[in-house]
């Protein structure tokens, strides 16, 4: 093979041997993706298998994953479709129809156009002189969350600030009732069930009804906002519905159950993880402390070194050539976010977390046409959540040297972690 470096675009070597079988439901996995990450970067950054979720081909590095990711040849994943046919085998009273309803319209389930139209009529809600807006009601926000918190109290943040912070925001840019975050809430985390595949039917019909309440609740919100509009962005979506066939009622039910329920838990891991890689490098928490200046370059490494998605699915439209491999078409492209971020080949010594690190561009939430619309919100949540800790807090020490890891391969993120916190 020749030892010239390759293009932008340019692909790894297929690996046609594969002495070992990668299996992301092992727990170790779940507690450690990086080291099997790092085996089939190097020795099988094209790793084909036909037993996980089909004719799969994993990707590892971060050159191919980019490319990947940009490559229309290349579809997004087909879960809603694959869920409604499930219904056939089921009774009518036991279909699916609710779920495969509500997220057949989360961007990352579109292709081109009907994505360009959706995206292009939310991202203006998204825009970096929103989001700008937004600043001073997260940290408000994250004050309120934080304020409870007594010197010496051991407190688990993900269900304290982790997961509120995002929720609470959410329902602020729709214009729902912050009272209303409860069950939201633990719809959306019910609902993020989806991507746990796969899953028992008595699951999907638990799924199914989390679904009809989560369409009902916002179906009632969305007339409501037809009759009186408000400044907010579900009053925004209410006026496009059926304006020159822009948007029917169930896309903007679906679109709220996604920004929900994927908004939530991306932002939440996010918040947890990047805490949780800090205080395990205590020289790089002292650091921040000392200079909290790096904070918005920290965000980015420790969205690199901990990515939220570690995994994004496209399937081929056509058969197509990789790397002089065949991909027939139906067959899945599997694009490891979490591996790409950690590819020595883009980040010198990636197992390494140093918030000076040169920022470059990582693929924590993407890339190409469908990356995050949300990413933006999630980095100024994580940047300010970080500085409130920093500034009220004189010390924060983990409970458990032991991370408390969910069992998804598709998010990376924690059940529970449980902090002590002294104030000044």
């Amino acid at each position: 093979m020749s030892s010239s470096p390759r293009s932008s675009t340019a692909l790894s070597p297929v690996s046609d041997t594969t002495p070992f079988r990668f299996n992301p439901y092992k727990a170790e996995f779940a507690a450690d993706p990086y080291p099997t990450y790092r085996r089939l970067r190097a020795e099988f950054p094209f790793y084909k298998t036909p037993g996980f979720m089909g004719n799969e081909l994993f990707l590892t590095c971060f050159r191919d994953v980019r490319s990947v990711l940009s490559d229309a040849r290349l579809q997004v994943d087909t879960l809603p479709q694959r869920i409604q046919k499930k219904s056939e085998y089921l009774e009518p009273s036991d279909n699916l129809d609710d779920l495969s309803q509500t997220i057949s319209q989360w961007l990352f389930f579109l292709n081109p156009p009907d994505h360009t139209k959706l995206r292009g009529l939310v991202s203006q809600a998204f825009s970096a002189g929103a989001i700008a807006k937004m600043h001073v009601f997260v940290q408000r926000t994250i004050q309120d969350l934080v304020e409870p918190i007594e010197t010496g109290q051991i407190v688990d943040i993900m269900p304290t600030i982790a997961y509120p912070l995002p929720a609470l925001l959410t329902a602020y840019i729709l214009g729902i009732p912050k009272e209303d975050c409860g069950y939201l809430t633990r719809w959306s985390r019910t609902l993020f069930w989806v991507f746990d595949q796969p899953i028992s039917l008595e699951k999907y019909a638990k799924l199914n009804q989390v679904a009809a309440e989560f369409t009902a609740y916002f179906r009632d919100i969305l007339r409501q906002r037809q009759q009186t509009p408000q400044d907010d962005l579900l009053s925004h979506l209410a006026t496009a519905i059926n304006d020159d066939d822009q948007l029917t009622e169930e896309d903007i039910l679906s679109f709220c159950a996604m920004i929900f329920s994927v908004g939530q838990e991306t932002t939440g891991s996010a918040i947890g993880s990047s805490l949780l890689s800090l205080l395990q490098h205590p020289e790089q928490w002292a650091l921040l402390q000392r200079e909290p200046t790096l904070l918005k370059g920290a965000v980015e490494e420790l969205l690199r070194y901990e990515s939220p998605t570690q995994i994004l699915v496209r399937v081929a439209a056509e058969d197509i050539d990789l790397a002089g491999h065949k991909v027939l078409a139906g067959s899945r492209v599997v694009a490891c976010l979490g591996a790409a971020n950690r590819d020595p080949a883009h980040f010198p010594n990636p197992d390494r977390l140093d918030i000076t690190r040169a920022i470059k561009p990582n693929l924590a939430f993407g890339s190409g046409i469908h990356h995050c619309l949300g990413g933006p919100l999630a980095r100024m949540m994580c940047q300010l959540t970080l500085q409130t800790l920093i500034e009220g807090f004189t010390e924060l020490r983990l409970v458990s040297e032991t991370p408390d890891w969910r069992h998804n391969f598709i998010v990376r993120g924690l059940n529970t972690l449980p902090i002590e916190f002294r104030r000044y």
